[in-house]
């Protein structure tokens, strides 16, 4: 698959270079860290509220069926639902709606060459029922849909199938048939990571963008109210902020470590100080623990899932 959507899905299992500076006298924590194995399907890891560990789409090559597993905090796994897309195709799991517990899914049409020429998001309940599907023109892809913690929005990238450009859109939430308004054009250099939400009004996109053969962070704030934005003033990669919309989870360093903030960069803490990679965090419903890629020193060609259990906050 060539276009630019499904590129930023594979960004995810990239390791890249961030130029920053040392933060060897930044506060540890100390949370217990999980390793939970190897994971055998390239795509993300969200957290539902009914569900304790992790969740990820699992998808069979070629792409005939998709399966929402658990990876438990022992490293087992369950099977949660199967996905049935119409047609039959790939789908890929990007968040849960926090408000309703959905799931948010895009569903994939392919060619005979593999490439995708549609891609609708879509709503499921956790046991597989279609709640039902965003419409959009033919010939856009639709991912990355992350709700507003009230679940009156939907946050999302748009690509036209062809074309480099990627838009950045938001949507009411609750009409499937609502007109998306949008923010911001994504091209070139420019790669988004995650999205997420810091108030039902301001939407924090985490991206890199490339400068003269290096990474560097990218983050936007951008209101849906009055359609501005504004940079993020301290490197990260991959902020993404809490289910309070009070912190921040980020990864920083080479090689890359994970860092709690508050949403304004204060109160910085250290959750892992290793010589493995750690990134691309996800917060689970309660706050109380991290899952995150894991890359290990001694086997860089392996993605693995991390869980950071966080200490309880001071009160």
């Amino acid at each position: 698959m060539s276009t630019r959507i499904q590129s930023l899905i594979l960004f995810a299992l990239t390791v890249v270079s961030v130029s920053c500076r040392d933060h060897s006298l930044d506060p540890p924590i100390a949370p217990r860290l999980l390793d939970l194995g190897p994971m055998t399907t390239r795509t993300y890891h969200v957290w539902h509220p009914n569900v304790n560990g992790p969740i990820y789409m699992a998808f069979s090559v070629p792409p005939t069926s998709n399966t929402v597993r658990e990876r438990r905090l022992d490293g087992s796994e369950r099977d949660i639902c199967t996905i049935g897309t119409i047609p039959p195709g790939r789908a890929f799991l990007w968040s849960v709606n926090r408000a309703t517990g959905a799931l948010v899914v895009s569903s994939l049409v392919v060619d005979q060459s593999g490439s995708a020429t549609d891609a609708r998001l879509e709503e499921y309940a956790l046991d597989g029922t279609r709640l039902g599907t965003f419409s959009g023109p033919a010939g856009t892809l639709d991912g990355f849909g992350v709700f507003s913690p009230d679940g009156t929005r939907m946050a999302f990238l748009r690509q036209i199938t062809g074309h480099d450009v990627y838009e950045l859109m938001w949507r009411a939430g609750n009409a499937y048939s609502s007109s998306p308004v949008h923010l911001w054009n994504y091209g070139g250099t420019e790669t988004v990571v995650q999205i997420s939400w810091l108030s039902n009004e301001l939407i924090l996109v985490a991206g890199t963008s490339d400068d003269s053969g290096q990474t560097l962070p990218e983050n936007l704030v951008f209101s849906v109210i009055t359609g501005s934005n504004s940079y993020i003033p301290y490197p990260a990669l991959g902020p993404v902020v809490d289910p309070a919309g009070k912190r921040l989870a980020f990864a920083e360093g080479e090689p890359f470590d994970l860092y709690l903030s508050n949403v304004d960069g204060t109160d910085r803490t250290r959750i892992t100080n290793t010589l493995d990679n750690e990134y691309l965090a996800t917060w689970s419903a309660d706050g109380r623990m991290l899952a995150y890629r894991l890359v290990l020193a001694k086997d860089l060609g392996t993605f693995r899932l991390g869980v950071a259990l966080l200490p309880p906050l001071a009160q």
